[in-house]
């Protein structure tokens, strides 16, 4: 059982960022360098990221043009760590070995974390790109590459062994261990300007994506027992030795449609997205085999989902550039019941998205 008692902490800090970057412009070319520095009194660290952009206007008539970028990232988002670490030290686990032990005689044990956020260095991001714009027969054609290396990510980890002798079980540490590759081509068709059909102002525009990510980690925070034994179907294993989890939906399709009525004042919008599926476990329930109790866990491939989200606006325009709006918004129009995992007792705990929803 997992108990937050309660408390309060604080997180504060200050951020320093200065920026510089210069438009050059040689005839069809367009180069625009730039470097960041940034600041923060959490690792008391000064990092600079050095950046350029590059755009080759073939032609000089905009109608083929050839991009490119190199760039480095920092991560800023340090309160998201500092909240989770005040969170974390309120919490208590505690364990019984019988369910006739009342909870009050388990054995507790609370969080602790052997080094501090500020004893970790800045993750960072290298990324470089490579695209062409291409415009023809009224419509827009892009085609994009993303090469994205993250090093440095900073995880909290669990101090574990199979000797639980040595160490709290809820003993944790911040490490620079993450890291992560990622690849990222994206096509997309779009109209270059709306269409006019009776009345209407339509365009539209199609995109797909593939991703392919591999990194050494599942997620910020690993807080399962890796040295637990499961079973992963059928086979017994210590946790750590399972095959790294895959919920990374590898390729996407997008179709947005916008169909304006300037005599009304409304405008119509759609978006409709597919997703691949992926491949994950489900978690069943515990099974003694050979006097040896684990939890059972079976490979799934999660099927694709695909789903439609829409809004309908209506502007009023008054005098003096004055504007008034109502805007009402559907999610998921056809409330898909659209699976992400299974868990529980035989896998019969089934998480879904959002069903339909409704804004004004």
């Amino acid at each position: 059982q997992q108990l937050y008692h309660a408390g309060r902490f604080e997180v504060s800090g200050e951020e320093y960022e200065a920026w510089l970057q210069d438009d050059i412009r040689v005839g069809h070319w367009n180069i625009r360098p730039g470097l960041r520095l940034d600041r923060n009194n959490v690792w008391s660290q000064t990092n600079l990221s050095p950046r350029v952009a590059i755009s080759w206007d073939v032609l000089g008539d905009q109608r083929t043009v050839i991009n490119a970028g190199v760039n480095r990232y920092y991560g800023r988002s340090f309160y998201s760590y500092l909240l989770r670490d005040g969170r974390e030290r309120l919490r208590e686990t505690l364990v019984r070995t019988k369910a006739s032990t009342p909870w009050a005689e388990a054995t507790r044990t609370t969080n602790v974390a052997t080094n501090r956020l500020r004893d970790v260095d800045s993750p960072y991001t290298d990324e470089w790109t490579l695209g062409v714009d291409q415009r023809v027969a009224g419509l827009v054609f892009n085609l994009k590459y993303v090469n994205r290396a993250t090093r440095k990510d900073i995880l909290r980890r669990k101090v574990d062994g199979p000797d639980r002798t040595l160490y709290n079980p809820n003993t944790f540490e911040y490490t620079n261990e993450g890291r992560s590759d990622a690849e990222i081509w994206t096509l997309s068709i779009a109209s270059q300007r709306p269409w006019d059909v009776l009345g209407t102002r339509n365009s539209f525009q199609l995109s797909t994506d593939y991703t392919d990510v591999k990194r050494n980690y599942n997620s910020y925070e690993d807080s399962d027992d890796m040295f637990e034994l499961v079973r992963l179907d059928g086979k017994l294993m210590y946790r750590y030795e399972l095959p790294a989890t895959q919920f990374l939906r590898p390729w996407s399709a997008r179709l947005s449609t916008r169909t304006e009525i300037p005599a009304l004042g409304l405008s119509w919008n759609n978006f409709f997205r597919y997703r691949a599926g992926f491949e994950g476990f489900s978690t069943g329930a515990s099974q003694t085999i050979d006097g040896i109790t684990a939890p059972n866990l079976t490979s799934r491939k999660y099927a694709g989902t695909w789903t439609w989200d829409a809004n309908l606006e209506y502007r009023l325009s008054f005098p003096r550039d004055q504007e008034a709006y109502a805007r009402i918004e559907v999610q998921n129009v056809l409330n898909r019941s659209n699976l992400t995992t299974a868990s529980g007792t035989a896998a019969t705990t089934m998480y879904y998205e959002p069903g339909r929803s409704f804004w004004l």
